[in-house]
């Protein structure tokens, strides 16, 4: 988690509200190679699932770690 008191961050993913000087909510996955991964972005109404943020990293790195191998939608671990 990142705060973006200048706005640098938010103008460079493009979510920033530049009417109310606020950022969209957003979640961007980066993986270790520096490749964005996952973007989900919403507006302030609306939360996040920290659930499905957490299902999202453990399926990137499980797919990271089985070469050739893919998570189908609402892939859990087990």
């Amino acid at each position: 988690m990142i705060s973006d008191r200048t706005t640098d961050l938010s103008l460079l993913f493009g979510v920033l509200n530049e009417k109310t000087g606020n950022a969209e909510r957003g979640s961007f996955i980066i993986s270790p190679d520096r490749v964005l991964k996952s973007i989900e972005v919403v507006t302030e109404p609306i939360g996040r699932s920290s659930e499905e943020l957490v299902r999202k990293l453990t399926a990137l790195e499980f797919v990271r770690s089985n070469p050739g191998q893919a998570c189908p939608a609402s892939w859990n671990t087990g």
